[in-house]
């Protein structure tokens, strides 16, 4: 039957009336017809019909219970019970809100049309009718009254000449539809009639289940993928023994043994056997913090089989069963060990920054200061305190850019000062490469390099077109066997005689390599004025060398 071309009278969805023979169509609340005002007694038939009802029923629920898909249950209830009653068609629909979804039918001489529609176009006594709960009996839809001449057209001429249908209704909306229909005039039994509301309700009650398990199942897979991607271990416990009863794939690549062994584990056994002792009782804490019915999270720490220690931040939960009771332990553990080396790692940046602000505060304070003695003017005092904040701001931009691990080298901080003064010809800088300095030592070394840099652009070799700077270093064995960076600072075409005596005096440069250089780097120092220019050297502790620099250090 075409659904939307039927829309009045809705996949054999039927309500009482009067016939035109006058007598009543029937819609029953009970297992008997409605409206005919006869009280039947129950016979020895009446007990065989009943007898074959729960026969049935019995058949219909273990032929159901074995099926999982929604419409595989409802097709096989339509194949019974049209088999049962011997019906020319049986349909099951579904409606959701004002739609009709035909999901299901049993015709074993015809083919059915399974189109949606809506429900809207219902006659009035139908809709009523389902709206009371009532089962519709139609034995002759040529006769029924309650149905228009073109109504009644349609109905016979695709084979409906009676029919019985229920719609369910849950919570006031309805739900579900079961319909059965005959090519000719039927007389439905009150048994029968029973027995169609029966079906329809165990069609609707079993696809709920399956959809339920099938929405159950698929909430299990997701759980499943979701503990199977995360990098943190998902487990459960039964809260009474502490045995395993779930376990995601990460415990294995955490705690470092498979998950079938901790499965397998009774009383915390193996997971005791990797926490480290001093944190076991943090451990055994928090779970009985859990049994408890509090929600607690840790930290400890385990030894991996291979060795490898790892910090655990453990996050439990209790979960309860139907009573309240806390049946099951739920658990998070997730590897903190690189948090907490970074933190670590912060902890001691921060520290180093603190020192370095101090540092460079100090160090800001005393170049005021020695500025301000040296000079004879603001402007003069405005130059040259710039000029030395700057050599401090690139020695701080040096360090600034360091990853970890990483080391300020000694050329390349040559260079930075000498870049902006250095004419061709006139520098020559020969040494190895990538020496690496003490951080501790950069900033000084900085502020020396910039003073003997200033002195050479303002009075030494890089003021005079005649003159030449050159600065060779090395690397050389110290007192102790350890390698130290030794520089030599050679001015030549310098007439010293023509120097101004204030630049020849003992100025804040001298002293910063013969008495700041010594004390805070325990540098070697020397600071010659000779006839030909200014000849200093500067031999200083530094940090770790590879072998290949020591190399190199010795071809060059």
């Amino acid at each position: 039957m075409n659904f939307g071309e039927l829309s009045p009278l809705r996949q054999s969805l039927h309500a009482p009336g009067a016939r035109d023979d006058g007598s009543p169509a029937r819609a029953g609340k009970r297992p008997g017809h409605a409206g005919n005002g006869i009280t039947h007694v129950q016979s020895s038939s009446d007990l065989s019909d009943n007898e074959r009802r729960l026969s049935f029923l019995l058949k219909l629920s273990d032929a159901l219970h074995v099926l999982t898909d929604p419409t595989a249950i409802q097709v096989e209830a339509c194949r019974l019970i049209g088999e049962h009653l011997k019906v020319d068609c049986v349909r099951y629909g579904e409606i959701d809100g004002e739609e009709y979804i035909p999901r299901a039918a049993y015709a074993p001489a015809n083919d059915v049309d399974l189109r949606r529609g809506p429900v809207s176009g219902l006659n009035s006594f139908l809709r009523d009718a389902y709206r009371r709960g009532e089962a519709v009996a139609i034995d002759d839809v040529a006769v029924e009254r309650r149905f228009t001449a073109d109504e009644r057209t349609r109905l016979l001429a695709v084979g409906i000449a009676a029919f019985l249908g229920f719609m369910l209704l849950k919570n006031g909306q309805w739900v579900g539809a079961l319909s059965l229909q005959h090519k000719t005039p039927r007389t439905w039994t009150p048994a029968e009639v029973e027995l169609t509301r029966e079906v329809a309700e165990r069609v609707w009650a079993a696809t709920e289940r399956a959809k339920a398990q099938a929405a159950a199942r698929e909430s299990e897979n997701r759980i499943r993928q979701f503990g199977e991607a995360s990098s943190d271990v998902l487990w459960i416990r039964d809260a009474k023994t502490l045995r395993n009863e779930s376990i995601t794939p990460a415990f294995e690549k955490i705690f470092g043994f498979p998950r079938e062994r901790a499965m397998a584990d009774d009383h915390l056994t193996t997971w005791r056997e990797v926490i480290l002792p001093e944190d076991y009782k943090v451990v055994a804490a928090g779970l009985d913090a859990a049994r408890r019915g509090e929600r607690v999270t840790f930290e400890y720490r385990i030894r991996r089989p291979d060795g490898d220690m790892r910090w655990v931040r453990s996050t439990i939960f209790p979960i309860l069963d139907a009573d309240g009771k806390v049946s099951r332990l739920g658990g998070i553990a997730h590897d903190a060990t690189e948090e907490k080396t970074s933190t670590a790692r912060l902890q001691v940046l921060v520290s180093e920054l603190q020192h370095r602000t101090r540092n460079l505060v100090a160090v800001i304070g005393a170049l005021s200061n020695k500025t301000a003695q040296e000079c004879t003017s603001l402007a003069e005092f405005q130059y040259v305190f710039g000029e030395r904040l700057a050599a401090v701001g690139r020695a701080q931009a040096h360090l600034s850019r360091l990853a970890d691990g990483e080391k300020v080298v000694f050329d390349e901080l040559l260079r930075a000062e000498l870049m902006s003064h250095a004419k061709s010809g006139r520098v020559t800088l020969a040494g190895p490469r990538d020496v690496p300095l003490r951080n501790s030592a950069v900033q000084t070394f900085a502020l020396a390099l910039h003073e003997l840099t200033t002195n050479a652009v303002k009075y030494g070799a890089l003021s005079r077109a005649e003159g030449h700077l050159e600065v060779r270093w090395e690397l050389r064995p110290d007192a102790g066997g350890d390698q130290a960076l030794h520089v030599d600072w050679r001015e030549r075409g310098v007439d010293t005689a023509a120097v101004p005596t204030a630049a020849k005096g003992g100025g804040y440069g001298r002293e910063l390599i013969e008495r700041a250089l010594p004390y805070q780097l325990q540098a070697k120092t020397s600071y010659e004025l000779t006839a030909d220019g200014v000849h200093c050297t500067i031999t200083a502790a530094i940090a770790g060398i590879s072998p290949a620099q020591l190399d190199e250090a010795a071809a060059s």
